[in-house]
């Protein structure tokens, strides 16, 4: 198992620096807006499933959220700062 811990490369998001690289940065963040909306709505108005995976979904998109926050505030740091 620790072996397969030293193969993962997880520093690493090629999606997310992809999107920093580009320049949309504020098209994926509406994006992801309008997706967290969609699914705000089937929380409320879904059978209990649905309405579960959608909240399941919304956490997962606040954590991809903060990692994006995170990410940036790092990339803006001068690299002789150390990462907060």
């Amino acid at each position: 198992m620790q072996n397969d811990l030293n193969q993962v490369d997880w520093r690493s998001f090629p999606v997310l620096e992809g999107v920093f690289q580009s320049g949309r940065l504020p098209e994926f963040l509406e994006r992801c807006e309008q997706t967290c909306r969609e699914l705000d709505e089937l929380a409320r108005s879904g059978d209990s499933r649905t309405a579960e995976r959608a909240r399941s979904a919304m956490t997962a998109y606040g954590h991809a959220l903060q990692l994006i926050s995170n990410l940036a505030a790092t990339a803006s740091q001068p690299a002789d700062e150390p990462a907060r």
